[in-house]
């Protein structure tokens, strides 16, 4: 994946001083494609493994980044190492993201080719589009849920932001599912 190699600038919702390490998860996930351990992450930042686990541990409290059973990071900022519902490939590489929104971000971002694989949650139909340099080439849409709060972004919005085969599917799932939020075409994210 490294052969698009922009400096991802923004930040990947972690607060404070964890932002700089944010980043450079994100950019350790994206570009290895396997787990980061305390210590891995440690030898970087000169930190305290013990000093920070206890920040990582915050992070996954805010619902901003998952570990594993060893206490690796697997998924920061919307990428994720382990399967979830919504899969990126590009350059014979993949990974997950948290939400629909996160995997036309990730490529958008990047300008990347790729294409997304998802799961229309109102008919179990697979949703897959191609994305050429940055931009997808679809007829699906997302749901984007209106605001999260204070809730965990992984937990409780990012499971409500997803793609659908049309704008009508989405619309009778998210009534069925007593969801305020707005439908957009994918092709317009």
């Amino acid at each position: 994946m490294g052969a698009q190699d922009p400096i991802l600038e923004e930040t990947v919702g972690l607060p404070g001083e964890m932002s700089a390490v944010g980043k450079y998860l994100f950019r350790q996930l994206l570009e290895q494609g396997t787990p980061i351990s305390p210590s891995a992450i440690a030898a970087v930042t000169g930190d305290e493994v013990t000093a920070l686990e206890a920040k990582l541990a915050d992070a996954v409290t805010a619902g901003r980044l998952r570990l594993d059973t060893t206490g690796a990071v697997v998924a920061v900022g919307g990428l994720s190492v382990t399967p979830t519902a919504h899969r990126i490939m590009m350059n014979g590489d993949q990974r997950w993201t948290w939400c629909a929104l996160d995997a036309i971000g990730i490529l958008g971002a990047l300008g990347a080719d790729g294409t997304i694989e998802s799961t229309d949650p109102h008919n179990g139909e697979t949703i897959s589009m191609a994305v050429v340099g940055g931009v997808p080439h679809t007829n699906a849409a997302v749901f984007i849920l209106d605001g999260f709060g204070e809730q965990s972004v992984v937990d409780a919005w990012c499971p409500k932001v997803n793609f659908f085969e049309n704008p009508h599917n989405a619309a009778v799932w998210a009534e069925r599912n007593a969801l305020q939020g707005t439908i957009v075409p994918a092709s317009e994210l």
